[in-house]
């Protein structure tokens, strides 16, 4: 095998040496001695190669293109694999985050105001703009809180729950209409039926944001005091209404009406 070797003037082996010298983080070693230049191609990272000429010129333009050439090639290669990894990893993270999403319970996500006084607030009813309605209209009574919205496709599946406990329970449903428009609201509860005491209009979201809404739809339960007593994220089922809504507002009712309490 032979190695290719060129002589030069001792002013351009100097600035032939600094031009090599930035290949020798990429796998070449450049050795000098005296006024020799010998170039080493390295054959473990496969950049390496065998230069041989008759003429120093010939031979320095092949070294060079060569080795800028092998160089090129590696960085080609190197962006290939990270074009065919960058997705595989974008696609883990994402299987990660779905998988995450869809073992995670909403409704059993903690909220810091259970137990606490619920946010104090004044809005527009949607059934007569012009009038407002406050958090002290739901005071010294159990009630709940919906928040809907007519574009919600889950508020559909919840909506005849709804209508079922207006018909079953004496405790009034107060509607949060969240980011919706009068017209589209108005609709939607003359196609559907109003299951609602009273519609709270909150078209920018700034109730909700102070309710803490993960998203519509939404139900809080609300003792006599204004207290925030449950938090149910997610339409809410016929089970739901059986097994959890109706079991603490009665208990919720009967508390408050104990001589006790008075």
């Amino acid at each position: 095998m032979t190695h290719c070797r060129t002589r030069w003037f001792e002013s351009f082996r100097i600035e032939a040496q600094k031009r090599w010298e930035s290949c020798e983080d990429k796998g070449y070693n450049v050795v000098t001695q005296s006024n020799l230049l010998f170039l080493c191609p390295c054959r473990e990272n496969g950049l390496g190669g065998v230069f041989s000429s008759t003429q120093p010129d010939e031979c320095l333009q092949s070294a060079l293109s060569s080795i800028l050439q092998n160089i090129a090639k590696k960085q080609a290669e190197s962006n290939t694999m990270f074009r065919y990894i960058l997705p595989l990893v974008i696609f883990a993270a994402l299987a990660v985050l779905l998988k995450f999403g869809l073992t995670t319970d909403l409704q059993r996500a903690p909220s810091p105001l259970i137990g606490k006084q619920a946010p104090v607030f004044s809005a527009p009813l949607l059934s007569a703009p012009e009038q407002s309605i406050s958090l002290s209209d739901l005071m010294g009574k159990v009630s709940l809180i919906n928040i809907w919205a007519s574009w919600c496709t889950a508020c559909y599946a919840e909506h005849p729950v709804l209508l079922e406990m207006a018909k079953i329970s004496d405790v009034p449903i107060y509607g949060l209409n969240y980011k919706d428009t009068h017209k589209d609201a108005i609709a939607w509860l003359a196609k559907l039926s109003n299951p609602y005491e009273a519609v709270i209009v909150d078209i920018d979201g700034k109730i909700g944001v102070d309710y803490g809404v993960y998203g519509v739809p939404e139900t809080l339960i609300l003792d006599q005091n204004g207290i925030i007593r449950y938090k149910h994220v997610g339409p809410i089922s016929n089970r739901d209404l059986q097994e959890k809504i109706l079991p603490l507002v009665n208990q919720l009712k009967l508390q408050y009406s104990s001589p006790l309490r008075q």
